[in-house]
């Protein structure tokens, strides 16, 4: 009981699969996650939550937990109202006494915000990139002990020699 409690009341997705990757449990962060209720999601297929490039990367992790692979990767799932959401999963296979592969679980953790500003990030740093290197004015940047850390084009090639600064 106190484990149940503890699965349901997790903020992570947990889904279990069988060998032939029908769903056979989600806890009600999991089903959340992607709109169906978990009486929707149990005797689905694992691939019916997902595009037709997230089948073909599905069965190839599917194939590597038959043969006893754990992993972690990212993922992409499609909603049942047909958005999509990105989750970073821990999935291992499930093996029964004789060593045989009975199926697979997964804890799922949906980072859809945390890609998003990841990207965001990434596209502001490009831009200050692009903003420093197109300047006429001389820019640099130094840590607390008075070392240059980033410097533009124009600041490199009049000060190289004497900040011993390598070129691009």
């Amino acid at each position: 009981l106190k484990y149940r409690l503890l699965v349901d009341n997790l903020a992570q997705g947990i889904w279990h699969i069988d060998k032939d990757a029908r769903t056979t449990f989600v806890n009600p962060a999991m089903a959340a996650m992607l709109g169906y209720s978990a009486e929707e999601m149990v005797g689905k297929p694992l691939f019916d939550f997902m595009d037709a490039r997230g089948v073909e990367l599905a069965k190839r992790y599917f194939e590597a937990r038959k043969g006893g692979v754990t992993e972690r990767h990212d993922f992409e799932f499609l909603r049942k109202d047909g958005t999509r959401i990105y989750t970073s999963i821990e999935t291992g296979p499930l093996l029964d006494e004789n060593g045989d592969f009975t199926g697979a679980i997964a804890g799922v953790q949906y980072v859809t915000e945390l890609r998003a500003t990841t990207e965001a990030l990434r596209h502001s740093e490009a831009n200050l990139h692009t903003l420093i290197e197109s300047t006429d004015d001389i820019i640099a940047l130094r840590n607390r002990a008075g070392e240059v850390v980033v410097a533009n084009g124009r600041f490199a090639r009049l000060y190289h020699g004497l900040f011993n600064i390598e070129m691009e």
